[in-house]
């Protein structure tokens, strides 16, 4: 049966709880609810009502408590307001876009000064893929929520006589966290909490072992072997272990095999934008293991001002031994203010994981999350194409996620039609999402995996010459002109925007 009445998250809606989700992003603040007495079927294209009645402040926005999924909405119209139907309801936020719209069962709202009075409570729950990044509201004016009675109100406050719960302990941060209770600011916050991106280890787009010193695997990890020898890698954990929780996949693996003599061995993630975190307690926790042996490093966060900026600055945690057994680490700093620097172009905020030259050692790591405060709380889980998301900000490309570039598969490949006369050849792509700069652009045939060149449909390579109006959005890739019959053209790419 066709579902007739409904509420939905508009396409904006959706934009702007995709940017509240990315790290440091801003809640989005839901502020009115409108009513109107159109009726239609309303769709996501949606950006206002079709006939507005009446316009009204929230009373509550809360996530429910059986599902962190969803969020309930809820507003009053009072007795004096009417009259008018009702067959439409609209969410607004506080910049007046539409954030979600629903279809509405018809009712009457007559007026008090007619005769008839009547207040209406309007309650809509919209879902979410994940954890709905907003501004929660909660009315103190118990005649703002239909679920309280006077007498419920007055046990409350029998029960609730201690306005200074848990203020006799020594350490209030950490007793709320093994309670897990939070401020309504500290529950905004714990929902986007981690500012590393793949800090589980889920993504590896460009492959899963190297011995090139200073690339990618792991999508946002680099890796430097110093001025020795290193293989970076991707390690799975086995089914059913329990030496580091939650059920893992896999954990990145740096394995120092020639020692460094002057410069030292290093895993580095770099945060988009200098500003993050300056002038904040940070902590940072992980879990982390050595084959065999011990190693010790220093976790080092280090603000680059960016092109023409200023002097990078380093904030060093304290000097960590690892050992052969999984363990959890914690360390925190407090990360200086910006106050009078000067913030270039590709500013950055980078951890460090920072070994000390002169050793060889076999080091694991896992469950990285680096978040406000002073206190390490769980790990957190995003959902996976969330997290997915956030990493294609940074690198895309047109194999499938688990493809290594320059496999032999025809699965995602672009195609282009040369008709044999065109003096420039080429096709159009869009990113998706925005990447975070104009993107450094790999070709390969997609049968031989050469890079460079596509493939035509009578067998031969032809070269790419590069793009053309290109952009963090989009770009035309351009092959070899003067081609002297039609042919088809296909081949894969990559795209890296990383810092």
């Amino acid at each position: 049966m066709t579902q007739q009445y409904y509420s939905i998250i508009t396409n904006a809606g959706l934009l702007k709880n995709a940017a509240a989700n990315a790290p440091g992003g801003s809640l989005v603040n839901l502020t009115h609810l409108a009513v109107g007495d159109a009726s239609y079927n309303p769709t996501g294209a949606a950006t206002a009502l079709q006939n507005e009645k009446y316009r009204t402040t929230l009373t509550h926005v809360v996530i429910d408590e059986n599902n962190p999924n969803q969020l309930i909405v809820e507003a009053v119209i009072n007795e004096t307001v009417g009259p008018f139907y009702i067959r439409e309801v609209g969410i607004f936020d506080s910049a007046g876009a539409l954030f979600a719209i629903g279809k509405y069962p018809e009712t009457f709202k007559p007026d008090l000064p007619a005769g008839s009075g009547k207040r209406l409570y309007i309650r809509m729950i919209l879902g979410f893929a994940s954890s709905p990044n907003v501004e929660l509201v909660i009315s103190s004016d118990i005649n703002n929520d239909p679920n309280f009675s006077t007498d419920v109100n007055n046990a409350l406050a029998q029960r609730l006589v201690k306005t200074q719960n848990l203020s006799d302990l020594s350490d209030l941060a950490v007793a709320r966290n093994n309670l897990n209770v939070y401020s309504k600011s500290e529950i905004h916050s714990l929902s986007k909490k981690n500012y590393l991106i793949n800090g589980n280890f889920d993504f590896w787009q460009r492959g899963s072992s190297t011995t090139t010193n200073g690339v990618y695997l792991a999508d946002r990890f680099v890796s430097y072997n110093g001025d020795g020898a290193r293989t970076y890698s991707r390690g799975s954990f086995a089914y059913g272990q329990t030496e580091v929780p939650n059920n893992p996949k896999y954990y990145l693996r740096h394995q120092q095999t020639t020692q460094a003599s002057v410069s030292s061995p290093s895993i580095h993630q770099r945060i988009e934008d200098v500003r993050t975190l300056s002038g904040q307690t940070v902590t940072l926790s992980f879990y982390a293991k050595v084959a065999s042996g011990t190693v010790q490093l220093i976790p080092r966060f280090t603000q680059n001002f960016g092109s023409g900026g200023s002097s990078g600055v380093n904030t060093d945690g304290s000097t960590l031994t690892i050992t052969s057994a999984w363990q959890k680490f914690v360390v925190t700093v407090n990360i200086p203010s910006i106050s009078g620097k000067t913030v270039g172009a590709n500013s950055s905020l980078a951890l460090i994981f920072a070994f000390f030259a002169g050793v060889t050692f076999d080091f694991y790591l896992a469950q990285v999350q680096l978040e406000k405060g002073s206190v390490a709380t769980d790990f957190q889980f995003r959902h996976i194409t969330e997290e997915l998301v956030l990493c294609q900000r940074y690198f895309q490309k047109s194999y499938s996620v688990d493809v290594d570039p320059g496999t032999n598969t025809s699965e995602g490949i672009l195609t282009y039609f040369s008709d044999g006369v065109s003096m420039t050849q080429g096709g159009q792509l869009s990113y998706c999402p925005e990447m975070r700069t104009t993107p450094t652009v790999n070709v390969y045939n997609p049968v031989t995996g050469a890079v460079g060149y596509g493939k035509r449909s009578d067998g031969n390579a032809i070269a790419f010459t590069g793009m053309s109006a290109h952009s963090s959005r989009q770009g035309r890739f351009y092959f070899t002109s003067g081609q002297s019959t039609t042919a088809w053209i296909t081949w894969h790419w990559t795209a890296d925007a990383e810092l």
